[in-house]
């Protein structure tokens, strides 16, 4: 996001709100609606990715000399990322495969790896 316009950075930032936002709410609501939420968050997500790779495609055609480094970035962000509806859907607020405490403990070490892992490239 290096370079990126005010209103890129603001619109991306506010779809990564939305998209938890939704998430949390689908959590706290009955069955059939919780659904419309997860599919709303699933789709917020998404918009994001794209809006990423529109910086990033950007940023290449600019030739800025951290082209590499931003796809790996930005690869590192989007992938571990996506276990976190899946988990949703899996877990105690979707179709109940596992309890709550094993999508609590999937939930914590899938964070840390995004974390870490983000951090440390």
């Amino acid at each position: 996001m290096t370079g990126a316009e005010s209103g890129d950075i603001l619109l991306a930032c506010g779809t990564a709100v939305l998209s938890a936002f939704a998430s949390e709410i689908g959590s706290a609501q009955l069955h059939p609606y919780k659904w419309y939420w997860w599919t709303l968050s699933v789709a917020l997500w998404i918009v994001l990715a794209l809006q990423m790779y529109g910086l990033f495609g950007r940023a290449k055609e600019a030739g800025s000399a951290i082209v590499q480094e931003s796809r790996t970035l930005l690869l590192l962000l989007l992938i571990p990322f996506c276990a976190f509806p899946v988990l949703w859907v899996l877990g105690e607020e979707g179709l109940e495969v596992f309890p709550i405490s094993y999508e609590v403990g999937f939930s914590c070490i899938a964070d840390m790896v995004c974390k870490v892992v983000y951090g440390l490239y």
